[in-house]
């Protein structure tokens, strides 16, 4: 009866129960419209597609970092005590030597990523925040630190399943300047906490609270190289992005009754390529308010699906492997921002982001500060 692997999957780890065990018997007898919907209900799809969403998670964190690290717009000097005046030559790369920085980044996002016919599609949306601090030993370098936490929420509304990823994260960055060539980059680390909720339902059989909490991790080092144009006060800027990450979960157990799983430990690799184009230019000649932006293409290299192996607790033998959402292979990046330089040594700004690819799609807002001293 099964039509999808992911049914498929499930049906011949069920017919392994063999007669006489309660969930053989809750499916042996069903419609073939029941028999579909049981094997979905009872695979487990949330747990691979959970994987998926901490792909995504982990864009805002490093958006962060690579947007603080990007070329400044064209200097603007105070201007007594009510105004500003610009200049027409550009800022320093990064600033003055012996320069520190504190900056921080809210954000929160909404997005879907698409089912495949097999996997269904996953909702989730994300609240979270970053912070650093860094010094410019030279004009032309920059390095510095980062930490910040970030709270996921998904939702699996077709396989009756709910959860959410907890992270806290902390890495290393740093930038260079060497003629109109920028180099930024970074190295994140981030615990995840991963807490999941099934409700098994088909024809004839009900079971609900089938949770599971597992710890994991995410790794991602990233870089971009650009080269930077200035045209008077305003600068385009081609660049160019690799990104490597493994997210690694933990083995778990669910609690809850006969259709409750089991999962063993799992490690993802994944690769990404960016190319795209930053531009920014001020809105006014005489008020230090900037419009920036960024328009790039994202290519995930490698298996994209993630799989998770599971098995039903009353029999650890029956082991299973099921596919979860597909992370996008090939995406659109746009970012817009606002910045407004309060003071010589503050700034402030509002950010739109979003990951755009078909059925998939990531929208965030985002808000920032820095303060240089």
């Amino acid at each position: 009866m099964a039509i999808t692997p992911n049914q498929a999957a499930t049906a011949t780890a069920l017919q392994a129960l063999g007669t006489g065990t309660p969930l053989y018997g809750a499916v042996v007898g069903q419609s073939v419209a029941g028999a579909r919907q049981a094997f979905d209900a009872l695979s487990g799809e949330v747990h691979a597609s959970a994987v998926s969403a901490a792909f995504e998670d982990a864009r805002l964190p490093r958006e962060a970092i690579l947007g603080r690290l990007a070329s400044p717009y064209g200097s603007i000097e105070p201007l007594g005590t009510d105004g500003y005046v610009a200049t027409t030559a550009p800022a320093a790369p990064y600033g003055v030597p012996g320069q520190y920085a504190l900056w921080g980044q809210a954000f929160g996002s909404s997005g879907r990523i698409g089912g495949d016919g097999n996997a269904a599609t996953l909702d989730r949306s994300l609240a979270g925040f970053a912070l650093g601090g860094e010094v410019s030993p030279e004009p032309h370098y920059r390095i510095g630190v980062a930490a910040g936490y970030s709270d996921s929420w998904l939702s699996l509304d077709a396989r009756g399943s709910s959860g959410s990823i907890e992270s806290v994260f902390g890495g290393l960055y740093g930038g260079a300047t060497f003629g109109a060539v920028r180099l930024r980059g970074g190295a994140l680390y981030a615990h995840d906490e991963y807490n999941t909720d099934r409700t098994v339902a088909f024809p004839g059989f009900v079971y609900a609270d089938n949770k599971a909490s597992y710890g994991g991790g995410t790794a991602q080092l990233f870089g971009e190289a650009g080269y930077h144009m200035d045209f008077g006060r305003s600068s385009l800027e081609p660049y160019i992005g690799a990104l490597a990450m493994n997210i690694d979960t933990d083995r778990f157990t669910e609690s809850g009754g006969v259709a409750a799983l089991t999962g063993a430990s799992r490690s993802y690799g994944f690769g990404a390529t960016t190319l795209g184009i930053k531009g920014e230019m001020p809105l006014f000649a005489a008020l230090p308010l900037v419009l920036k932006g960024t328009l790039g293409w994202q290519h995930v290299v490698g298996d994209t699906t993630p799989k998770a192996l599971l098995a039903f607790a009353s029999a650890p033998g029956t082991s299973f492997t099921i596919a979860g959402a597909p992370i996008a292979r090939d995406s659109a990046l746009v970012e817009a921002n606002l910045d407004w330089k309060v003071n010589a040594n503050t700034a402030v700004g509002l950010f739109y982001s979003a990951e755009i690819a078909g059925k998939t799609y990531d929208n965030a807002i985002k808000g920032k500060f820095e303060v240089d001293f």
